[in-house]
This record gives C-alpha cells, structure tokens and sequence, in this order.
C-alpha cells in the first residue's frame, strides 16, 4: 500500500494564498512569447523544483524567483524581460484601464470577458451602457444622435446609400454620437482613479483619435494604467456570421437582419476608424483567433 501523499505548494502573495498551477503558469509563458512546446517543458521544470522544496508554502517572490532563474538559463533575455513585464502588470498597485474600440460584430464583449479573466479584472463596463442611459437622460429633439444606432445616419430621409454624402452623415453621427458617450467614459476613468478600480471598457464609441488623448491625460497622472486597442476584422464572411451567431445566442433580441442590413455603413466606419489608428500609431488588434488577439492585446500591455 502506498502511503505517499501528495501535497499542493501553497503560493502566498500580498492579498492572496492559491495552490501552484503549472497549467496557469504555462498560459503565463505563451503570453511572454513562449511555443507551446518550451512553455510546457520550462513550467514542469518549475513545478519539479518547487515540489522539490517540500514546502506547503511558498511566497510569490521565490516561486517567481526560482521562473526567471529558469527562463534566464534556458531562453533569450528578451522572454525574460517580457516576463517581468506580465509580472509587473498583473500584480501593479495601480488600477488598469483598457480600453476596447471597434464596429458592431468584431467580438469585443468576448474579448473583453476572456481578457478579465487573464487579468483578474472584474468590472467591464460597455459604451451600450452608457449611451442608454443618456436616452434615458436626454430626449430625442434635443441629442438626436445618441437615438439612432451607431452605424445609422441621424438624418435618415432623402439618404441614399453608398453615395459619398450617405457616407459623410453616417460618419458625422456616429463620431457625434461618440463625443457624447466618451463624457462617462471619462468619468469612468476618474472613478477608477479615485477608486483604484481596474476596468475594461469595450464598446463602438471608443474611437482612436479621441481615446488616445484621453490616455495620454489619464497616463501624465501617473495613478493608473491605461491601454486603448482597436479591434476589427478583415474577414467580412467571419463577420456576418457573428451576427447570424450572436443572434441565436441572444435570443433574436440583437437581431443580425439589422446589423446585415447595414454592414456596409459598419465596415466604412471600420475603414474611417483603422486609419485613425495608423495616424495616432494607436494598435490595431485582428479578432479572427481569439488566443492570438488575446495573447497580442497582453503583448501590447507588456510594452
């Protein structure tokens, strides 16, 4: 009879005690650059030797220790660094803020979700939020933009479509619309500030000219960190099956006939929106792969 037990090392932070995982520590090395193949053969190396230790518990600093002696001896120092930086940017005393732009359909909720996960960031807020509360707020005679949808032109009569003048109006309300919901996400941003909250704010209101000088405002205050991604799709099939997708899953509440209808006015205001990012060099993120979106936008915010 074998009467070997075998234990878990207890891994002991500032705020939290947790068992050692060697598969959370592997998605860790994949985020750093890692191939599946050095990640998981450096993480059982680092699992041998803490196990080695006998210990039930073991302070954050020395499991992260005896990591980058292991990275420092078998990879370049550039994985190394990029580690330090996931470690720096998981554990910051400072409150995170990102910030997710891009059209209906791109998949930034799911994103988001899967990026709160990675981050251990809870509160993720939409701009669809903000801007129904403001048509709760303000009538339609008085802010007429934030009533229609975004890739909707507010003056809707003798509009015809594809013409440079449809266009134009489709583009004017929808950057309108985005100056009005960009007041409470600032507002977001102060309380997250005040408040040490980190949050992800994803929503189509969130376009590149405007966030980026809202992050350079928020980042000279030096409290908080903050990060603004523009999500899109290059693949316009994988696209209308989003909608056809999120339709079933919602229950026909977000119906895709309105979306497909108007997927035109959605990929000019794509186009409109990726060159706004290539001129405030603001990064631009392909959704296609949800693994490798996820494992760019960490990219991002290791830099």
């Amino acid at each position: 009879m074998n009467n070997m037990k075998h234990t878990v090392t207890m891994i002991k932070g500032e705020h939290y005690l947790l068992p050692f995982s060697k598969e959370i520590l592997m998605k860790d090395l994949l985020f750093c650059g890692f191939n599946i193949d050095n990640g998981y053969k450096l993480a059982q190396k680092a699992e041998k030797e803490i196990n080695s230790l006998e210990k039930e518990k073991l302070l954050s600093q020395t499991v992260r220790t005896i990591i980058r002696n292991l990275i420092a001896a078998e990879s370049s120092a550039a994985f190394l660094e990029r580690y330090d930086g996931w470690q720096k940017l998981r554990y910051s005393n400072k409150p995170i803020v990102i910030l997710l732009g891009g059209v209906s359909g791109v998949g930034k909720s799911s994103i988001a979700r899967e990026l709160g996960y990675h981050l251990d960031i809870k509160r993720i807020i939409g701009t669809d939020t903000i801007r129904q509360i403001m048509r709760m707020t303000f009538t339609k005679e008085f802010m007429p933009a934030i009533h229609t949808s975004s890739f909707e032109s507010a003056h809707r009569e003798n509009n015809k479509k594809n013409t440079a003048e449809h266009k134009k109006k489709v583009w004017d309300n929808f950057t309108q619309q985005a100056e009005y919901v960009l007041v409470g996400v600032k507002a977001i941003l102060n309380r997250s500030v005040d408040e040490k909250l980190s949050t992800i704010i994803e929503g189509v209101h969130l376009p590149p000219l405007l966030c980026e000088k809202i992050v350079k405002k928020f980042s000279k205050k030096n409290a908080i960190i903050t990060k603004y991604l523009l999500l899109t799709t290059a693949d316009k099939e994988q696209h209308t099956n989003h909608f056809i997708m999120r339709d079933c899953q919602t229950g026909s509440s977000r119906k895709a006939d309105i979306y497909l209808s108007h997927l035109d006015n959605i990929l000019d205001i794509q186009n409109n929106l990726q060159q706004e990012a290539s001129r405030v060099r603001a990064h631009v993120v392909d959704t296609g792969d949800m693994n490798q979106s996820i494992k760019k936008i960490i990219s991002t915010m290791i830099e």
